[in-house]
């Protein structure tokens, strides 16, 4: 398989370009337009994917038989749509459709990203990755050393340009564990810093960041000794950790119960119950893509939510990205969630297969995928969910790559 030539002198530039905005749009145009979904900044960043890259940088070819697996999918999502709406009439609206072809364009979008990338100098995406990271870093220092100083930038969630520290979480754990698991020095230091952080901003999911992506360095060190070593000593790192912090804080939200009063775990639950209701009631078949938000189900907890928050909370999201799933997909959906968390678990003992910096960076952005799903999730439509697409196709063998000519690069699809 031949890799397109792509100039050296704009890799790095178009490297670090196009994995910073993906990455970081979506969150600014939230906290700019304050809007609950990440589709429009999305969309901004994924537009110079298609202009630069069709313009400038390469050719490739996809089979028909590709081109038809996509349409297909969305075709099935159509159907199941249908169908649901024999259920729940309103399933069927101009949202559900225009969000129906939004997905297969993020489709498309993540295949050309991922050829661009393989194609690219695998030094060069280390160091883009790793300068995105020392980032994203300095953005979580700062915003520690604001708390700590009794001060805040736009409000007291907001991290500069994410409108809160989840939102932060879900993009930062993606490069905190490429650089986990990577060789190089300072993962316990950085390991600490990551969780200090966490306890001075109070951030329940950049907690579960750090532990996810230790544990992944755990899976793929090579000295026994240092793994056995860490192993004793992490639930001891944890504890001192934890005790510097807000105990209360942590401890409202890890105990899940219906009679919590904490907001945060009453939608997390909300979702999942909403998701129940809709479930049976369509008899397993759910309520159809992107209809949360749109049936009418609130269940109990929401009234609950109500009555202490004075309004319903995450009723477009559910929460969770699985809640999501369950409610608009129904058996589908539980199905999927089976086939991630068996992914999930296996690819965790074993670690990334493939050495090289790509085969990481999509790994992790897979393994990652975990918190959009089961800690706070944002929908379909985020940077987290767009770069395990990218790694799926990797896994699918999607396209076939071949040299570019000494012509004006393009998309070639071939029938």
């Amino acid at each position: 398989m031949r890799s397109p030539r792509i100039a050296k002198k704009y890799q790095i530039s178009l490297i670090t370009f196009f994995i910073l905005t993906i990455s970081i749009y979506p969150s600014l145009f939230t906290v700019i337009l304050n809007a609950s979904s990440m589709a429009f900044g999305l969309s901004l960043a994924l537009g110079p994917v298609f202009l630069i890259l069709v313009k400038k940088s390469f050719d490739f070819t996809v089979s028909k038989s590709k081109i038809i697996s996509i349409l297909l999918l969305s075709t099935l999502l159509i159907i199941h749509l249908f169908f649901a709406s024999l259920n729940f009439p309103e399933a069927i609206n101009i949202k559900s459709i225009i969000s129906i072809l939004y997905f297969f364009l993020l489709i498309l979008s993540a295949l050309i990203l991922y050829t661009f990338l393989q194609g690219a100098n695998k030094e060069k995406l280390h160091q883009s990755i790793y300068f995105l990271f020392f980032i994203l870093s300095w953005i979580l220092f700062l915003k520690s050393i604001l708390v700590l100083s009794n001060s805040s930038m736009f409000n007291d969630k907001a991290m500069f340009i994410f409108k809160e520290p989840s939102h932060f979480a879900l993009i930062y754990s993606i490069f905190l564990m490429y650089f986990m698991i990577c060789p190089g020095k300072y993962k316990g230091s950085v390991f600490l810093f990551v969780m200090i952080c966490s306890l001075l901003i109070e951030s329940l999911a950049l907690v579960l960041v750090a532990l996810i992506s230790l544990t992944a360095y755990l899976v793929t060190i090579r000295n026994k000794r240092v793994f056995l070593i860490l192993i004793v000593l992490m639930p001891f790192l944890i504890s001192v950790v934890f005790l510097l912090g807000d105990a209360d804080y942590f401890t409202e939200r890890l105990i899940i119960t219906e009679e919590s009063q904490n907001l945060s775990v009453l939608v997390f639950l909300s979702g999942f119950e909403r998701a129940l209701l809709v479930y049976e009631k369509s008899g397993w078949l759910g309520g159809g893509f992107q209809s949360m938000g749109n049936l009418g189900v609130y269940g109990s907890l929401q009234d609950k939510i109500l009555n202490i928050s004075g309004s319903h909370l995450n009723i477009q999201d559910g929460g969770t990205l699985a809640a999501k799933i369950i409610f608009e997909l129904g058996i589908i959906g539980i199905a999927l969630l089976v086939l991630y968390i068996s992914s999930f678990t296996y690819m965790m003992l074993k670690g990334p297969k493939e050495n090289d910096y790509l085969n990481k960076f999509l790994w992790s952005s897979f393994m990652c995928l975990f918190l959009s799903l089961f800690v706070r999730g944002v929908g379909y439509f985020s940077p987290s969910v767009f770069f395990a697409l990218c790694f799926m196709i990797s896994k699918l063998g999607i396209i076939q790559l071949r040299k570019a000519k000494d012509l004006p690069a393009r998309i070639l699809v071939r029938f």
